[in-house]
């Protein structure tokens, strides 16, 4: 039995995006594929070393209030996805 092969697609950070078409304009024989390919080879062939973060937690009173202040500033969104 074979495996089906998906194609991978991803979308750019908006941030990013001006940023590599400028840099694509300026290497004309650079395609977005290629240039995607080059970035993840060498990313994963590389060890990553993930580094240990501090983590902080919201009292029940800190998260009803961010909760209250989130329904109030979404309501109308909210409503209309009902």
């Amino acid at each position: 039995m074979t495996q089906k092969s998906h194609p991978i697609s991803f979308r750019l950070d908006v941030d990013l995006q001006s940023t590599v078409e400028k840099w694509l304009k300026q290497h004309p024989g650079f395609s977005m594929s290629r240039l995607a390919n080059l970035a993840i080879r060498g990313y994963v062939s590389k060890d990553q070393i993930l580094e240990a973060v501090e983590t902080t937690y919201a009292s029940k009173k800190e998260v009803k209030s961010s909760l209250s202040k989130l329904m109030k500033k979404h309501k109308k969104t909210l409503n209309e996805l009902k």
